[in-house]
């Protein structure tokens, strides 16, 4: 049995598919509840209303279809038509060279030069599209790569949309300047129209399904690009013809049953096109957002479901219910679509991002965190007017207002509500964001260029973020429409919580002002907090973070720094001396030990040549000749105790190559003399006594007489 893993747990193959299956229907229940319950509600209010009063306009419900512009009357007149078409021809021919005549030959002469124009501009269209992708590729070549593609496309576009572009701009001149309007004038415009989004509409599509831009396999693609350009020749050339009647004077009810013919051949011609799941996905790139490849999977398993009531709903506004299909299609497709655009739109805005600041691990810190910033800010942007824009689209601004908009507290004569509460959190999270892209951009170009130093750097950063914070929270009150008398309370209830329960924050508050501005300590100096050894990594406003070589984080509150001594290792300076003890044996040459250990600490990579390494003869000891071999390093990048083993390393093989001796300790014993009478007691006792209690006794002796 086939098993697969869903949240970290292995599900059967038959389990995934019917959980599929019923999140599908499940789907599909609530849209057409949403549809029915929607159906009711306004068909309710239709009927509690009653008959309008004189001068109420009724607002259709969604059930109600609209008129159709047709009835079987136009049907028969239609058919009519069509039968008497061959015998009405030769009329209509008649009257068409009479208009001509009318043109006169000054008109005659410019509309056969406007077709030649037509026929030159096809001629040549293929030609200047290669002419000006070939001006287009060498200045696109100081672009990042990822853009490219899509500088070429552009040009490729422009230069196939340019040529009817202009056409439709000189007719447009021409009928001004001249006057003529006649039909052959009215149908260059038509036809010129109909080529213009002809080209733009298959140019676009070629890009993008046949270079491609968009990553799909290549039968996809040419299926893709087949359809759409045959859809598109279809759908432009009837509407054109549309546009033409209803020129040309044709009766409403007639163009109404022509185009309701031509929108139903379209309805089933993309419903086929449809058809072909792999090919329509393809057209929805893989992205690294995980709600848009839900989206994305969701809409995999549910096609065929999906497809099935697109093409009802389209059926539905074909028929006359127009209102129920745009219903269904704002909370439907038309929401889908804006996330989808939301989505590849804040891709793109990061590729451009990444291309101007470089992409990890190439680009820097700096330019990673203003990357970063930048994203989030964008981000927030677009999350604000696209929701903003549904909001509106789906219709329920009004209904969220009226539900959460009563007063949840007032402050003077000021009601406050939870969207003015919304409102203002957001106003503040903006200027926040602001804030960290002003700092992060100051950070990547600005104190570079101006050669900053880290630590001031850190407290412009700092005070940067907390003004920020600080003017958002006043625009805030000001936007929701508090004022400062809402200030003042909020500052006297603020000082009352400082007096009473809040001493130890507003203390270390102070503190880190005072660390920060005062510059006693700054973001990467070594210090000691009690026993521990560590890099500050960031002084906040409250706390201090300390980082030791182990990778241990101490959050130190800024008071112990304030209230006690500080021991900074690197506040003047990387550079600290160390002192390494060195010890020979008696008997050695002084100077040929300082030669030695200069010459070792010299070749040492981690000791600083400026300023030189010195020794000191410390003293004479017991049993050696002392020294200090006296180095310095960055204490940034190498530990102290890596230092001295290092050292000690290469000290102990330069003195063994050098015959050099490191002294072990050694003690003397000296032993008092013993009087004669107590030997010769000891002797006379040693013979009468049994050989194993003798040497008893003499350990005994001897151990005594040491004692001595």
């Amino acid at each position: 049995m086939v098993q697969g893993a869903e949240n970290g747990r292995f599900v059967p193959a038959r389990a995934r598919v019917r959980w599929r299956t019923a999140s599908c229907a499940a789907g599909v229940s609530l849209l057409l509840a949403l549809v029915l319950t929607t159906g009711a509600r306004a068909a309710e209010t239709g009927a509690v209303q009653g008959a309008p009063g004189p001068g109420v306009a009724v607002q259709p419900g969604l059930l109600e279809p609209d008129p159709l512009g047709f009835d079987s009357g136009t049907v028969a007149r239609l058919g009519a038509i069509v039968a008497a078409l061959p015998a009405e021809l030769p009329r209509w021919l008649r009257a068409t060279a009479e208009r001509g005549r009318r043109v006169g030959a000054t008109g005659s002469a410019a509309l056969l030069a406007f077709l030649a124009l037509m026929l030159g501009a096809i001629v040549l269209q293929g030609p200047l599209g290669n002419a000006v992708e070939a001006r287009a590729a060498p200045a696109s070549g100081g672009l990042p790569a990822a853009l490219r593609p899509w500088s070429l496309a552009l040009a490729r576009v422009t230069a196939a949309t340019l040529p009817p572009l202009a056409l439709w701009l000189l007719h447009d001149l021409l009928v001004r300047v001249t006057g003529f309007s006649g039909a052959g004038f009215l149908l260059i415009a038509v036809l010129l129209r109909a080529w213009l989004g002809y080209a733009l509409v298959v140019s676009t599509l070629r890009e993008l399904v046949l270079r491609p831009l968009l990553p799909m396999a290549p039968p996809h693609g040419r299926y893709l690009y087949a359809i759409g350009r045959g859809v598109a020749v279809y759908a432009l050339l009837l509407y054109a013809l549309l546009e033409v009647g209803e020129r040309a004077g044709i009766d409403p009810d007639l163009l109404a049953l022509a185009q309701a013919i031509f929108d139903l051949s379209l309805i089933v011609l993309l419903a086929l096109f449809a058809t072909r799941k792999q090919a329509v996905l393809a057209l929805l790139p893989d992205l690294p957002n995980r709600f848009y490849r839900g989206f994305r999977a969701g809409l995999t398993h549910g096609y065929p479901t999906i497809l099935i009531l697109t093409f009802a709903t389209a059926l539905l506004a074909w028929a006359g219910y127009g209102r129920l299909s745009n219903f269904v299609w704002v909370r439907s497709w038309a929401l889908a679509g804006l996330f989808v655009g939301t989505v590849l739109g804040l891709h793109a805005v990061r590729a451009l991002l990444g291309a101007w600041l470089g992409e990890p691990p190439d680009a820097s810190e700096t330019a990673t965190r203003l990357h970063r910033s930048l994203a989030r800010l964008v981000d927030y942007g677009v999350i604000l007017l696209v929701g903003s824009f549904t909001l509106d689209l789906v219709a329920l601004r009004e209904p969220l207002r009226e539900t959460f908009g009563a007063a949840i507290y007032t402050l003077g004569d000021r009601s406050v509500s939870i969207p003015m509460l919304l409102e203002a959190v957001l106003v503040v999270a903006a200027f926040c964001l602001t804030g960290s892209v002003l700092r992060d951009l100051l950070s990547h170009r600005v104190y570079p260029a101006l050669r900053v130093e880290e630590s001031i750097a850190h407290a412009i950063n700092l005070f940067i973020s907390y003004a920020m914070a600080v003017v958002g929270v006043l625009f805030a009150f000001e936007y929701v429409g508090l004022g400062l008398g809402a200030i003042t309370v909020f500052a006297g209830a603020l000082g009352i919580g400082l007096g009473f329960g809040m001493q130890t924050l507003a203390n270390n508050l102070a503190s880190g002002l005072t660390l920060v501005f005062g510059r006693a300590l700054r973001r990467g100096d070594w210090v000691n907090v009690g026993e521990t050894f560590g890099c500050v990594e960031e002084v906040g406003m409250r706390a201090t973070r300390v980082v030791t070589r182990d990778a241990v984080e101490y959050v130190v509150p800024n008071v112990e720094f304030v209230g006690g001594t500080i021991v900074n290792w690197t506040a003047s300076g990387p550079l600290v001396r160390e002192h390494v003890p060195v010890s020979v044996a008696y008997g050695s040459d002084p100077e040929d030990v300082i030669t030695v250990l200069i010459a070792i600490a010299g070749d040492a990579a981690f000791v600083e040549r400026s300023p030189e390494p010195e020794v000191w003869l410390t003293g004479f000891g017991a049993s050696s000749i002392d020294f200090e071999l006296l180095v310095w390093i960055d204490l940034r990048l190498v530990p102290r105790q890596q230092v001295r083993s290092d050292l000690y390393r290469a000290i102990f093989r330069g003195f063994r190559a050098r015959g050099i001796t490191i002294p072990c300790s050694h003690h003397d014993v000296h032993g008092r003399s013993i009087a004669p009478d107590v030997v010769d007691a000891a002797q006379r006792g040693a013979t009468r006594a049994p050989a194993g209690e003798t040497t008893a006794r003499a350990r005994h002796g001897r151990r005594r007489s040491a004692a001595r």
